[in-house]
């Protein structure tokens, strides 16, 4: 009995390592993180793999690490949703 309460706790933890994305950025499907070689801050914000993300729009990294959630752009450009940036980077 203890092995299968062991089994079913263990089984029921998401494992999902970013699981944090909140849903309007598309949740864990459109998002990863960006290697911070790919990000140059500039005086204007952050430019990440060409896209500009404006200091005012860029929310605090919960990891320390750059994050971004972009759009597939079906119908309309592919544009980054969402931006995480480590505390201290700007």
């Amino acid at each position: 009995m203890i092995l299968l309460t062991l089994i079913l706790m263990f089984a029921t933890t998401p494992a999902a390592a970013h699981s944090w994305y909140p849903i309007e950025c598309c949740s864990d499907k459109d998002c990863s993180v960006v290697p911070s070689e790919q990000v140059q801050v500039t005086p204007a914000g952050y430019m990440v793999n060409g896209w500009h993300v404006a200091f005012s729009q860029a929310k605090a990294s919960p990891d320390e690490e750059y994050h971004a959630c972009i759009s597939q752009g079906f119908n309309a450009p592919r544009r980054i949703k969402c931006f995480w940036a480590p505390k201290g980077s700007t």
